[in-house]
Formats: structure tokens, sequence, C-alpha cells
């Protein structure tokens, strides 16, 4: 397994893939996949989990097409990259931008043309890939781009609290018994 073949285990290695795959309970498929990414805020930050939960669901249609590690790995990559330039860089992009470079890096791993591009998927992969993705990252490509462009409000206020201090008791050495 080279890794001279495009993006084909940049993220996920052949055993990242064969673990995440064999699991077969999904919570704990996910963990798995977090631990490999390392987003270790999943649980709390939305953010990741939107990252998270789109990985994964990538893995699932990768598994559910019968697809080898070598093209799992490439279609994760090109999924992530396709993510990651759409919504973590500095200047927002539109989704026309977003898929032509999706497009294009599926162009790199579609034809065999060493070095600058690598015959990883089939014509009838890529179109059920792009049939995939058109129905599942670019159909809510709008609020992808408004959780990962808008800076959540961050509100902070301040209250007076007043906290009564008890009094000191009287020592016990000067009680008396009552009966």
């Amino acid at each position: 397994m080279s890794t001279a073949r495009g993006l084909v285990w940049k993220d996920l290695s052949a055993e990242d893939v064969a673990n995440v795959t064999a699991e077969a309970d999904p919570s704990a498929k996910l963990e798995l996949l977090c631990k490999v990414l390392q987003l270790n805020h999943y649980a709390d930050n939305a953010r990741s989990a939107i990252l998270a939960d789109f990985c994964l669901y990538n893995l699932t249609f990768c598994e559910e097409n019968d697809f080898s590690a070598e093209k799992t790995s490439a279609l994760f990559s090109i999924l992530r990259l396709t993510f990651e330039y759409s919504f973590e860089g500095a200047v927002p992009v539109d989704m026309r931008a977003s898929l032509a470079f999706f497009k294009g890096k599926m162009l790199e791993h579609s034809v065999e043309n060493p070095p600058e591009r690598v015959g990883v998927f089939t014509l009838q992969e890529v179109r059920l890939v792009t049939d995939y993705i058109g129905k599942t990252f670019y159909r809510h490509y709008k609020a992808h781009q408004h959780c990962f462009s808008r800076r959540q409000p961050v509100v902070q206020s301040q209250r007076a609290l007043v906290v009564e201090t008890p009094t000191t008791p009287p020592p016990l050495a000067s009680a008396s018994l009552v009966s």
C-alpha cells in the first residue's frame, strides 16, 4: 500500500478502515472514528459533532456499497477535504466553488495518469458518489455553512449574589442542660 496514490491512506489506514467497519454498534463505531480522527470534543462541541457524523455517514455509504478499503480511504479523505475547504477556511466558500473542488478531487482519483491522477474509482462509482454527496452534503450545505461560518454569540452576565454567613455558635462548654 503505497502512500503515493493520491489521497488513499491520507486520513484512514487500511487497519483503521477495517477496525471501524468491523464495529457493529453505531455508537462504538462513532467513538472509534472520533479516536482515529482525534476529535476529542464530539460530545460537547456541535461543530466537532457535525464533522464526526459527516465522516461516519460517509463510511456507512462506503460499507453499503461494498467499497474496498482503498476506495473507502480515498473517498473519506476527499469528502473530509471538501468539508474543510467549504467551511474551515478564512473566507466563506459558496456551494458552486465547493462542488468544483469536490469534482476536481474526484477527477484526480478516477483517471489513471500518474503522478497527478490515480484511477481509484470507476465511472459508475463516481456517479454513485456524486449522487450520494448531492443528496446529503450539498442538500444541507447552507445549514452547515451557517453553523461553521457564524460565530455563536457569547452572552456574559453578572449578578450580585448575597450569601448570608451564619453567626458563630456559642461554645458548648458554656451550655446548660434543659429538661
